[in-house]
């Protein structure tokens, strides 16, 4: 199981490295060049904020896991190694007895000793370890608990978001004119505020409603299974944590699928309707309206599969969120942190879709990285054109001092 979590925490720090990195760069694209700094570009880039900052506290909370376990493992392994030594030690002169009662309960579930005779920089040692480790769990227990909270919101964001791209879509699709005219820059700016406000209140439903039922609000990681995961309820209690998990699966789920599929069918519906138009001729084209829907056709591909990419994504960790209440304490555990990477993987994916699908997106990122070529290229240019100049006036030189001194 040790082995699973520390494989489980290093691929989270990878991919969420990698997503961290792609979403900065998708907002340095954005401010950079004008040309994408547009209404529905300002969706994307608070898109981005929202993913990049998912990944920053995915890396954070593993970076801390893997911490803990190091150090939960360093003192096992002291307390066995010195478990098989007092075996051998007859004289108690210089040694001291330490018992293990007080040590934390898991470390005592990963060993069969309850005492153990050690001299005294061992014990010094010992003490050092289980003080770090003392510490590293307590950071951990609250990075898991403030960790849902976080997680919430942002993954909140993100969803919202995807939802005010769509409904933004459709209106640039259905009713180009009105969109043009009437939607501004303030306007959208106003939705992604409202949009953080409604990111921040779900986190803050869940938050509360969970500490109702744990009756805590140290953030002690009392009310969770594993980092982000509700721990499964006591039959006799009601199940409150798994309603809790049912409403957040439908302010999360539902309700976001239920408005991103409907809304994607009616743009396609009039994309398809308008293009048949186009082709039977009973709408006159000019080249502007033909390269706008070409633009139109090339940037629904791209919204579409970043919906399919959330619902792909999110849908285990929701299922699994459900099932670990038939699970065992530590059973199961493998399939908990493949859902967790799936739904990182949402966050990651998204500006890898923005490069390699939207066009204009990928015109200003191979503008950016050719420009640099072109510039490091050019630069090499000029210093070999100067070298040769060099090489041709040293030469000139030289042929006008023998016809001096010729000539004397």
């Amino acid at each position: 199981m040790a082995d699973v979590t520390y494989i489980a925490n290093i691929s989270r720090c990878c991919i969420s490295a990698v997503g961290m990195l792609a979403n900065l760069l998708i907002l340095f694209i954005v401010a950079r060049y004008a040309p994408l700094r547009t209404i529905h570009n300002l969706y994307v880039a608070n898109l981005a904020v929202a993913d990049c900052c998912f990944c920053m506290f995915v890396i954070v909370q593993a970076a801390v896991s893997i911490r803990y376990r190091h150090l939960q493992s360093v003192l096992v392994d002291m307390v066995d190694e010195h478990c098989r030594q007092s075996g051998d030690i007859n004289s108690t002169a210089n040694f001291t007895t330490v018992s293990l009662t007080d040590f934390e309960s898991d470390v005592l579930e990963l060993t069969n000793c309850t005492e153990v005779r050690v001299d005294e920089e061992s014990f010094s040692l010992l003490g050092d370890v289980e003080e770090d480790y003392v510490i590293a769990r307590l950071v951990s227990d609250r990075s898991c608990d403030v960790g849902r909270v976080i997680a919430v919101f942002l993954a909140a964001s993100s969803i919202f978001h995807l939802i005010a791209i769509a409904c933004e879509r459709y209106q640039a699709v259905t009713k180009p004119f009105t969109h043009r005219f009437n939607t501004t820059a303030r306007g959208a700016a106003k939705t992604c505020v409202k949009i953080w406000i409604g990111a921040f209140l779900t986190a803050v439903l869940d938050t509360v409603e969970r500490n109702i039922i744990s009756r805590d609000w140290t953030f002690s990681y009392k009310s969770l299974y594993e980092c982000v995961y509700l721990k499964p309820d006591d039959p006799d209690s009601g199940y409150p944590y798994r309603a809790l998990q049912f409403i957040i699966f439908i302010i999360s789920y539902i309700v976001p699928a239920c408005i991103l599929i409907p809304v994607y069918a009616m743009i396609f519906y009039t994309l398809r309707r308008q293009r048949r138009k186009f082709a039977t001729g009973r709408q006159s084209v000019t080249r502007f309206a033909a390269r706008r829907m070409t633009s139109k056709h090339h940037a629904i591909p791209m919204l579409f599969i970043v919906t399919v990419f959330f619902l792909v994504c999110w849908l285990p960790f929701h299922i699994t969120s459900f099932s670990i209440h038939s699970y065992a304490d530590g059973q199961n555990i493998a399939v908990v942190y493949v859902a967790t990477a799936l739904a990182v993987l949402n966050s990651v994916i998204n500006p890898f879709l923005y490069a390699f699908i939207g066009r204009n997106f990928r015109k200003h990122i191979a503008k950016l990285f050719c420009r640099k070529t072109l510039l490091s290229s050019g630069s090499d240019r000029t210093n070999m054109r100067m070298s040769n100049l060099s090489v041709f006036t040293s030469r000139n030189s030289g042929i006008s001092n023998g016809t001096e001194t010729t000539t004397a």
